[in-house]
């Protein structure tokens, strides 16, 4: 999380909100940004027909934004062979709404199609964003005028993983409205064979890989809850408050670190109270070795 983000966080869990407010503000704030994945549908290639249009008209796009948005291609987030752009940075402050999205944008990957499909969707996620944000915001004002609300939006990008097998990056979006809340897309690519890895294309067809891999998270959990003396994870099936996680389902967060290990990502409020924030979960390779797909880069 960068240090605006911590700020922002810190601001806004700083300024108690009218009880009667909280619940309200949550209903008109409930979905933070509208998307259609690449990883909603199998393979990547349903993007490419719409990439090469929404790539064309890129310059219109990011001149229809409102004037705070800037377009920053010359500032690089640095990774040892590909490198992602801030391509817009939108930025709004007014009494108690504040804002700060970065839309990103790869080049170098090795497989062009691929890096065209990222960069429409990293767009299109990004103007959707800023859409909802200031609906949002007029909604709030409409309804409660200079009655102090508080609304934040900020997102940030980095890359776990860049080389010659691997790239990683993940998108962190954090957002205020009543609660506040952090959430994270993770693009992992292949470099080697040009193509977007998913956590079931890790691994052999067949394989019982995520019974493998939600034993091991579990038992991390649970000897946590141990330790802490406390419910640190929601892991007790008794617990009626709560619902148990019971593991991770094929299509869940994953990003490959530079060490190429496999790495589990949970959201904030995913599997744990807030205060836990983003756990995240290393998977030993030896646990999952025999069980990988062969050239996969994990290690």
């Amino acid at each position: 999380m960068t240090k605006g983000m911590d700020q922002l966080k810190a601001r806004y869990d700083a300024t108690p909100i009218p009880s009667h407010l909280a619940a309200r503000v949550d209903d008109l704030c409930e979905s933070h940004r509208p998307r259609t994945s690449v990883w909603s549908v199998p393979g990547w290639r349903w993007a490419l027909a719409t990439a090469a249009g929404a790539l064309f008209f890129l310059t219109l796009a990011v001149n229809a934004l409102p004037a705070q948005a800037s377009t920053l291609s010359d500032i690089p987030v640095l990774g040892s062979l590909v490198r992602v752009l801030t391509f817009v940075d939108y930025a709004a402050e007014e009494s108690g709404y504040e804002a700060h999205i970065r839309i990103a944008r790869i080049e170098g990957l090795e497989n062009q199609q691929l890096e065209d499909a990222i960069n429409a969707e990293l767009l299109a996620d990004g103007q959707a964003l800023i859409a909802q944000y200031e609906a949002d915001v007029a909604a709030l004002q409409a309804e409660y005028g200079e009655e102090t609300i508080h609304r934040g939006v900020e997102t940030y990008y980095e890359i776990m993983c860049s080389n010659d097998e691997v790239f990683s990056l993940r998108v962190e979006y954090f957002v205020a409205a009543g609660g506040s809340n952090t959430s994270y897309d993770f693009y992992n690519v292949n470099q080697r064979t040009g193509e977007l890895m998913t956590l079931g294309s890790l691994f052999r067809p067949g394989t019982d890989h995520l019974e493998v891999i939600n034993e091991y998270l579990l038992e991390q959990m649970r000897a946590a809850v141990d330790e802490a003396g406390h419910p640190l994870y929601w892991v007790d099936e008794t617990d009626p408050y709560v619902d148990a996680f019971e593991g991770i389902e094929a299509d869940h967060d994953f990003y490959v670190s530079q060490e190429g290990r496999l790495v589990i990502a949970f959201d904030k409020y995913e599997v744990a109270p807030g205060y836990v924030g983003t756990p995240e979960f290393v998977i030993p390779t030896e646990l999952i070795e025999s069980l990988l797909a062969e050239g996969v880069p994990i290690h």
